[in-house]
């Protein structure tokens, strides 16, 4: 691709020695002088040219890789290097070239640099950028170079160098600031535990006649003067379907904060967040397109890196239309999972997939293995301009989508399943808030 061009020096050089044509023509050969330097000045413009198209051809033949470098966690600064050998015997003098970085990437440093590339030698020049999590695609490599005098220029594209995708995991480190934000914003989640008989403390109930006296909790009688009783979460794992739906309108939102970026680290965050604490996760990630990216009967800390695995080769190319994921929730997701109850954990931007899971009589194959669980819905208006304005403006977005999704929420709990908003930066901490047992965090 790309090709040779010329420049307006050389249309300059052409339309001289036109005019010392004519000036040789108009004196009827008298001016011979003319001739001699319109001649001078064609073989210029020919030479000028051939030299182009070997730049041309040598710049076709050049010989590039590309090498990412550092810790491939958004956020985090990574180098991209590329090398350029010249194979071929032509000089290429002050060659620039420019990389094309992924778009969810924040070029620290302007990716292009101008080389100079000897007959049989290379050279290098590296950027650093800060990525996004995902699986991303490097585009194009421009090369531009001229001749000397600058009458000729020459431009190739080339696509296809080594290293063109990477994956770039997603951070889950936000521990630190759970306890702080633990009641600062209203409840947004559910967690996969079940009361029962064990140790771990999972909430408080009014006191019902009949219950165990020992179970009361007299501190709480002392401070709200009421009889509350201690309920104890079940000692038993917990079978999790963590199932992320990717589609192609979630490149929406601020840089760094987008619809995408923010369900990946929500599904990397709730893996460890499960797998912690001891439950079974069968991973499903899906685009729309293709199968889906499935990890089986996750257990325990050790299985997190293959959770984050699995999650950092999402990428944000996926189609806008929901039939594929109606499709796939109805009849290809019960076929994936094994057979049983499971508590199922559903990340979507989807309006017409959350209307589905409402409607009754719809999705019967998606009911049939959930027993339970929570439909995060990630809500395209928190990441508009008005809901990122103030926080006063957010709440008053929050509010006006769960007035509007009260039937919503009713038809979901009646199948036992929570459904939660979820935006930018400040809902996933207070989620993994609400969803943290007692005296267990990651």
């Amino acid at each position: 691709m790309g090709g040779i061009g010329i420049t307006w020096r050389l249309a300059s050089l052409v339309a001289a020695a036109a005019v010392l044509v004519g000036v040789y023509a108009y004196t009827l050969g008298q001016a011979s002088w003319a001739l001699v330097l319109a001649a001078a000045l064609m073989g210029l413009a020919l030479a000028s040219y051939l030299y182009g198209k070997a730049v041309w051809n040598a710049l076709q033949g050049l010989e590039l890789e590309r090498r990412v470098e550092g810790s491939l966690v958004e956020g985090l600064e990574a180098r991209v290097t590329l090398e350029v050998k010249n194979p071929t015997r032509i000089p290429l003098l002050a060659v620039a070239l420019e990389d094309t970085p992924p778009r969810l990437f924040r070029p620290l440093e302007e990716p292009r640099a101008i080389l100079f590339l000897a007959p049989g030698g290379s050279a290098s020049f590296e950027y650093r950028v800060i990525p996004m999590s995902g699986r991303h695609s490097f585009g194009e490599v421009r090369l531009h170079a001229s001749d000397p005098l600058g009458l000729v220029e020459a431009e190739a594209v080339i696509a296809g160098v080594e290293r063109g995708s990477v994956r770039v995991a997603p951070r889950v480190a936000y521990t630190r600031i759970l306890q702080r934000l633990r009641a600062a914003m209203p409840y947004a989640g559910s967690s996969a535990r079940s009361a029962g008989w064990g140790t771990a403390f999972y909430y408080l109930r009014d006191y019902v006649e009949g219950d165990d006296v020992r179970k009361i909790d007299w501190k709480a009688l002392a401070r709200t003067g009421k009889l509350m009783v201690k309920q104890f979460e079940a000692e038993e794992a917990v079978h999790v379907a963590l199932v992320l739906l990717v589609s192609g309108d979630m490149l929406y939102g601020p840089y760094g904060d987008t619809m995408f970026e923010e369900s990946l680290r929500l599904a990397a965050a709730l893996s460890a967040f499960y797998l912690a604490q001891g439950d079974l996760v069968d991973l499903v990630v899906y685009d729309g397109s293709g199968s889906p990216r499935l990890a089986r009967r996750l257990w325990g800390r050790n299985s997190i890196l293959l959770a984050l695995r699995v999650i950092s080769d999402t990428t944000s190319e996926a189609p806008g239309d929901p039939a594929p994921y109606i499709e796939f929730l109805d009849r290809e997701l019960p076929a994936l999972l094994y057979p049983g109850g499971y508590y199922v954990v559903l990340i979507t931007s989807l309006d017409d997939v959350v209307a589905s899971l409402s409607t009754p009589g719809s999705l019967r194959g998606f009911w049939s293995i959930a027993r339970g669980g929570v439909l995060l819905h990630v809500y395209k208006p928190l990441y508009s301009p008005e809901a990122l304005r103030s926080i006063l403006d957010r709440v008053r977005v929050v509010e006006r989508a769960l007035r509007e999704a009260e039937a919503l929420r009713r038809a979901l709990g009646s199948h036992g399943m929570t459904y939660a908003l979820v935006g930018p930066k400040t809902n996933l901490p207070v989620l993994l808030a609400r969803l943290s047992v007692h005296g267990r965090h990651l």
